[in-house]
């Protein structure tokens, strides 16, 4: 597989709102920053499937799974755990307690590749879930002329931090985005437009594909001030990795015959996006709830 060259125009906005007395108002910000759906072309369903990653929660004081898995058949997870064992007896042992909650989801459908990543952590606890998702597609040139692929590609996403919560995010076009201690909490927001182009040879193919993936780190310790509400951190990529279009030119720039150039996964080459995808809402109600579910966790 080789690498393909990118242009892209990219559009990145920070938003602080105030500060909300009740966890569960916070949430519900969520559906008014989310960006809208947006439209793609059906991706095939031989490249549907989940992606990879891990899901991790980490507190004192407790027995039970702490770690779950994505893959190809996993596409969500989620541990979401309080301390459920008595302080030991030893004093110089650790005391506290406390709730660590983490979600994360990775896949590939209709619509193009979702990730959508959350946590959150009150008391003495920490969590970080990574996922990662990609899929691509084979051309192949039935001519015995040079052809030219331009692949329309946009990225939605939405990133939040909270306190001491932390983020990482990059997609196809989009370079690796940082956010970190958000205080009352911060929103970023990734809409961006990207097209990959390359060679195919003739009576040869080439491949292509794009790649989306992100990291959400929240801590907390029993002398962690709430002054800003609950630590906690969010990607939501719901709104999908999606192509837009699949083109395929001759040296002149002129699209080639349906007979001239095949996609091995069934896109229909030299086509543009008609069908729009879920409210990427509806994907992250699951993550959403984990959240407002932390919010009621109370460390004793």
């Amino acid at each position: 597989m080789k690498f393909v060259s990118m242009v892209s125009a990219l559009s990145i906005r920070v938003v602080q709102p105030p500060a909300l007395p009740r966890i569960g108002l916070k949430i519900a910000l969520l559906a008014a920053f989310t960006l809208p759906a947006y439209a793609g072309l059906i991706i095939p369903s031989s490249l549907w499937g989940g992606g990879s990653g891990t899901v991790y929660s980490n507190i004192p004081n407790y027995h039970g799974p702490t770690l779950c898995y994505l893959n190809a058949s996993v596409t969500q997870c989620s541990e979401n755990i309080s301390s459920n064992l008595p302080p030991p007896s030893n004093p110089f042992l650790d005391q506290n307690t406390g709730t660590a909650n983490s979600f994360g989801e990775a896949i590939v459908d209709a619509a193009g590749a979702h990730l959508l990543l959350s946590g959150s952590a009150v008391g003495e606890g920490n969590i970080e879930t990574t996922a990662y998702v990609t899929f691509g597609d084979q051309i192949i040139n039935n001519t015995s002329a040079p052809e030219f692929y331009q692949i329309g590609v946009h990225v939605d996403a939405t990133l939040f931090v909270r306190a001491s919560g932390s983020v990482t995010f990059s997609a196809t076009g989009v370079n690796a985005l940082y956010q970190g201690a958000g205080g009352f909490g911060t929103y970023q927001y990734v809409n961006q437009d990207s097209i990959l182009t390359g060679t195919i040879a003739p009576n040869s193919s080439a491949y292509w594909n794009v790649v989306m993936q992100g990291d959400v780190v929240v801590s907390s310790s029993p002398s962690t001030l709430a002054l800003y509400g609950l630590p906690s951190a969010f990607v939501d990529a719901g709104n999908t990795l999606s192509v837009t279009s699949y083109a395929v030119m001759d040296a002149s720039g002129n699209p080639v015959q349906a007979s001239d150039a095949t996609s091995a996964s069934g896109f229909a080459v030299n086509s543009v996006s008609s069908v729009p995808e879920p409210a990427s809402a509806l994907l992250f109600a699951s993550a959403a709830l984990i959240l407002a579910l932390a919010g009621k966790g109370r460390f004793r």
